[in-house]
C-alpha cells in the first residue's frame, strides 16, 4: 500500500526591513520634516513681519495724530520780525550730537564702537536723498539725524486753568540714544516732541531762528532750550530712523478764464506745479539747510554756502522767477497772472520705523556682532509712514 506522504512547506520568514526600504522611509521622514520645518519657519517669519508692522504702524499712528494736530494748529505770519516754523535738515552727528542729551535715564551717543552706524549724509549709500526716482517717499533719506522740525502751536482747549490753550513752542527731532548707563551698552533711536510752556514761551518771543534761548539746549522741562534738548520725559516713539518733511507753497494762476492753484513744493527741494525743480538740487555737501517761514531779510543766503536758509519773501519767491515768467500747468498748458504764496499751506511728514527684528539687527550691526550694510538691513526691516497735513492758520 502506498503511502501519501506531505512534505512541509518551506516558509520564509522575514527578521526586517532591507536597506532599500531604509533609505525610502529616511528619505520620506526626513523630507517632511523639511517641509514641516519650512512651514513652521515661514508661518513665525510671517508672524514677526505681522508683529512689527503692528508695533511699528501704532507707533506710526501716534506720531503722525500729534504732529497733525500741532501743524493744523500753528500760528504763522507774515512778518520780517519773526521765524514762526522752521525745517532744518540737520549736519552729521559726533559725540553726543547737536541736542547733547544727557540724563540718568538716557543720554544721547551718536559714537558707534567696533560696528556700523548709521551712514553720514556724503557716505556710500549714505543717508541723503531727496530727489530719488519718481519722488517716491520710500527712497527718502533725510541725513543722518533727520529733520529738525520746530514751530509755534495753539493744543486744542483743555479744561484746565494750568495748562491755558496759549501759542507755546513745539519741536520734533530723533536721537540715537544711550538707554542706562554706560555699563549697559544699549543703543536705540527715539522720536522726541519737545514742547515750551505758554508762559515761557511768550517770554522767550516768536523767533525761532534767532533766539538763542530756543537754540540752547537745556533738559529742564518745559523751558525753551527743550526746542534744541528734549527732556527724557518727551520721548514720543521707538526705533524712529529717519524723519522729513515736505513743505508746500501754493501757486494761483489763471487758466483761460478760470482761476486755478497748485500747490508746490518748497521744501527740501522748490518744485513747479509738474515737480521739476526750479533751482538746483541741494546735495549732501549743502547740509545742513533749513525752510524758514519768515519774511526776514537778514542772514539770508543761497545753495552752496553751507547753512542754507531758505526765506519765502526772498529766496524761495526768487527761485520761482523764472517759472511765474512763462508759467505751465502740469500738463504744460500755459497760465497768466501767476503767483506764488511761498508760505505753508502744507505739510507733507514721513517717518521711517524698525520693526522689532530691524532693531534687533541694527543693534548687531552697530555692536560688531554682525557684518552688512546698515541702510541695506534698515530698508528691509523698516516701514514708511506718511501724512498730508493742510496747514489753515496763516495770518497774513
Amino acid at each position: 500500500m502506498k503511502k501519501s506522504t506531505i512534505s512541509p512547506s518551506r516558509r520564509e520568514s522575514r527578521t526586517g526591513f532591507t536597506i532599500i526600504e531604509l533609505l525610502v522611509s529616511v528619505g520620506i521622514t526626513a523630507l517632511l520634516v523639511t517641509l514641516m520645518l519650512t512651514i513652521v519657519t515661514n508661518v513665525l517669519n510671517g508672524w514677526n513681519r505681522s508683529s512689527g508692522s503692528l508695533v511699528s504702524g501704532n507707533q506710526a499712528r501716534t506720531v503722525l495724530d500729534q504732529i497733525a494736530q500741532d501743524i493744523q494748529g500753528a500760528i504763522i505770519r507774515n512778518d520780517t520780525t519773526n521765524t514762526w516754523l522752521v525745517a532744518t535738515i540737520q549736519k552729521d552727528q559726533a559725540g553726543a550730537g547737536d541736542a547733547a542729551l544727557s540724563e540718568t535715564a538716557m543720554t544721547s551717543s551718536w559714537t558707534v564702537t567696533g560696528g556700523t552706524g548709521k551712514p553720514t549724509a556724503a557716505a556710500a549709500n549714505g543717508s541723503f536723498q531727496i530727489n530719488p526716482p519718481n519722488l517716491d517717499w520710500s527712497e527718502y533719506k533725510f541725513g543722518q539725524a533727520g529733520v529738525w522740525l520746530r514751530l509755534f502751536s495753539t493744543p486744542t482747549a483743555a479744561n484746565s486753568t494750568a495748562d491755558p490753550t496759549a501759542p507755546r513752542a513745539v519741536s520734533y527731532q530723533l536721537m540715537r540714544v544711550r538707554v542706562g548707563s554706560a555699563t549697559a551698552n544699549q543703543y536705540s533711536y527715539m522720536f522726541f516732541r519737545s514742547e515750551v510752556t505758554p508762559t515761557a514761551t511768550f517770554t522767550a518771543g516768536y523767533d525761532l531762528l534767532g533766539s538763542s534761548n530756543y537754540n540752547t539746549g537745556v533738559s529742564t522741562d518745559g523751558v525753551a532750550g527743550n526746542i534744541r534738548r528734549p527732556s527724557s520725559t518727551r520721548l514720543i516713539a521707538n526705533n524712529v530712523i529717519d524723519f522729513g518733511v515736505k513743505i508746500y507753497g501754493r501757486v494761483s494762476a489763471t487758466s483761460g478764464s478760470t482761476a486755478v492753484a497748485y500747490d508746490v513744493e518748497l521744501f527740501p527741494v522748490p518744485r513747479s506745479p509738474d515737480r521739476t525743480a526750479v533751482k538746483s538740487i541741494p546735495t549732501a555737501s549743502n547740509v545742513p539747510y533749513s525752510y524758514v517761514a519768515t519774511g526776514a531779510t537778514t542772514a539770508t543766503t543761497a545753495y552752496n554756502s553751507g547753512n542754507i536758509l531758505l526765506l519765502p519773501a526772498t529766496l524761495v519767491s526768487s527761485y520761482f522767477n523764472s517759472y511765474l515768467a512763462s508759467p505751465k500747468d502740469p500738463a504744460g498748458a500755459t497760465l497768466t497772472n501767476a503767483s506764488l504764496n511761498a508760505y505753508p499751506v502744507a505739510i507733507e511728514v514721513m517717518v521711517r520705523i524698525l520693526t522689532d527684528e530691524g532693531a534687533r539687527q541694527i543693534a548687531a550691526l552697530e555692536a560688531g556682532n554682525i557684518t552688512g550694510d546698515w541702510w541695506q538691513i534698515a530698508n528691509a526691516n523698516s516701514q514708511v509712514y506718511t501724512r498730508r497735513i493742510e496747514v489753515k492758520s496763516l495770518v497774513p
